[in-house]
C-alpha cells in the first residue's frame, strides 16, 4: 500500500468512526449537561395531600409553580390554597412558603419563601420563538419519584383546550407531580411550565413562559391575575 493510500485509509476510518461514535455521546452529555445547569432551580412542593413541582425565579426565594398545585381543591372555594405548602430545595432544605398570587386559569401561582442564602435562578425564553417540532426537556417530581429529566419535542404550539390561553403541546412524559415544574429548551432557557399530562398518551400541555411572566407580574403588583388589563391578542 502506498503512502497516500494508507492516509486515505486512515482519513476514511477516522470520520466513519467519528459518525456512528460521536452523535449518541453528544445527545446523552447535552441531557446530562443540562440536567447539572438546570436542577438546582426546580423544587419540589407538598401540600397536606398532594404535591407538585417548581421553579425558582428570584435568588431571595419567589417561586412559580401551578395554581392547582397549592390549591386545597375544595370545589365551593377553588381558589383557596393550603393552608401549609412546603417547598424543598435540590439540596433536601424545607421550607414553608407564602402565597403571593393564585390563578387556576392560567393555572400559575406565585409563591415566596425566605433562604438562608441565594438562590440558582432559572431563565426564561421568549416563548413566541418556540417552534413546532423543536427538542424540549420537561424537569419534576412525577408520581413522587424525585428530580426526574424526560426529552421530547414540541408537538404543536398553539393548541386550544378551552383555557384563557393556548399552551404547548409535547410528546416529553408529563405526570402528577410534574405540574408546576419547567419545560426547558436545549439550552436550558424556560419555554413554558407543565400543567397536566393527557393520561399516558404522550400528551403533555405546558403554560408558555410569556404567559407566566405576565401573571407573575400580576400577581407582584396587583395580588391576582387581573384579566381586564391584558391586550386581546394574548389569547
Amino acid at each position: 500500500m502506498t503512502k497516500i493510500n494508507y492516509l486515505n485509509f486512515l482519513l476514511f476510518f477516522l470520520c466513519m468512526h467519528l459518525i456512528s461514535e460521536d452523535t449518541p455521546v453528544n445527545q446523552t452529555e447535552q441531557g446530562t449537561e443540562l440536567f447539572k445547569k438546570v436542577d438546582p432551580s426546580v423544587v419540589a412542593i407538598q401540600i397536606e395531600k398532594a404535591g407538585g413541582s417548581g421553579m425558582i425565579i428570584s435568588a431571595d426565594g419567589y417561586i412559580i409553580t401551578n395554581g392547582h398545585v397549592i390549591s386545597d381543591g375544595t370545589k365551593e372555594n377553588p381558589l383557596k390554597f393550603s393552608k401549609r405548602i412546603t417547598v424543598i430545595l435540590s439540596d433536601e432544605t424545607k421550607y414553608l412558603a407564602k402565597v403571593i398570587g393564585h390563578s387556576l386559569d392560567p393555572d400559575v401561582a406565585l409563591i415566596k419563601i425566605e433562604p438562608k442564602k441565594p438562590l440558582t435562578v432559572v431563565n426564561f425564553f421568549d416563548s413566541s420563538k418556540v417552534l413546532t417540532g423543536q427538542k424540549c426537556y420537561a424537569l419534576g417530581m412525577p408520581v413522587g419519584h424525585k428530580r426526574t429529566l424526560t426529552s421530547g419535542i414540541i408537538s404543536n404550539t398553539e393548541r386550544v383546550l378551552g383555557t384563557f390561553t393556548s399552551v404547548f403541546q409535547t410528546d416529553a412524559a408529563i405526570n402528577p407531580g410534574n405540574s408546576g415544574g419547567p419545560l426547558f429548551n436545549e439550552s436550558g432557557e424556560v419555554i413554558g411550565i407543565n400543567t397536566y399530562g393527557g393520561g399516558g398518551q404522550n400528551l403533555g400541555f405546558t403554560i408558555p413562559s410569556n404567559v407566566v411572566t405576565t401573571l407573575k407580574d400580576h400577581f407582584l403588583k396587583y395580588g391576582y391575575f387581573k384579566k381586564a388589563t391584558v391586550p386581546f391578542f394574548f389569547t
